[in-house]
């Protein structure tokens, strides 16, 4: 293969490689990229305000068990936090003997957990399914399926945000009358399904016919002369 058609190859090989690469991929797995996660207070009227107790920026790691540890005000009322692939885990890991109990009422309204895709570095969020439900809603009755009251309905998503509302939820760490002890397991756990869509290809210059058109008449002229 002489010079000129190495040179003519490798011209039109960089071009095809332009025109094939799309915007930077995003990806349906949350190891290796970074999400902010929020503790925040929604209050109503008269305060009207969203108030974050606690905040972290992690990068998530199918090798880390937990990823964070996110709290409210209070230090002995804690949540560990592990992302595993498409799949988010939230642990009780408090040790508040009151156990925690939001209930609606006064200003208070919403108690979220929120996920971020802050940089954008992730394929679209299109649905949020808890995997393990609790038991008094069909769940079965057992270690990591003790978030009092929690169903899908305290749940909510947007393209980059996942909001988890533990309001009118309870999580303790010792037994109570008519409930089991779930010291370590009250937990809640999130399948997550991203939109797996192909990012969209740089447009192609309007020239680059004429140009590969260019490079080609080129090389027959070139060999022609020589033959």
């Amino acid at each position: 293969m002489n010079k000129l058609t190495k040179t003519m190859l490798s011209s039109i090989a960089g071009v095809v490689a332009l025109g094939a690469s799309g915007a930077a991929q995003a990806h349906a797995s949350f190891n290796g990229h970074s999400v902010l996660i929020t503790w925040e207070e929604v209050y109503g009227p008269p305060l009207n305000m969203t108030l974050p107790l606690d905040v972290a920026s992690v990068s998530a790691s199918d090798s880390v068990n937990p990823d964070a540890v996110i709290n409210d005000a209070t230090p002995a009322d804690k949540w560990d936090i592990d992302f595993l692939a498409d799949t988010i885990t939230l642990k009780y890991t408090g040790t508040d003997m009151h156990g925690y109990m939001y209930s609606p009422g006064g200003t208070l309204q919403h108690v979220y957990v929120h996920f971020q895709d802050a940089a954008n570095n992730l394929l679209d969020i299109e649905g949020v399914t808890l995997l393990n439900p609790d038991p008094d809603n069909g769940g079965p009755l057992g270690s990591n399926n003790l978030i009092w009251d929690f169903d899908q309905g305290h749940v909510s998503f947007d393209a980059n945000n996942i909001w988890v509302d533990l309001m009118d939820t309870m999580h303790h760490p010792h037994g109570m009358p008519g409930m089991p002890n779930t010291m370590g397991h009250d937990t809640i756990s999130l399948g997550i399904a991203f939109h797996e869509h192909m990012p969209a290809p740089v447009p192609v210059p309007a020239a680059l016919p004429l140009f590969l058109t260019g490079i080609l008449g080129t090389g027959l002229l070139a060999r022609r002369r020589r033959s």
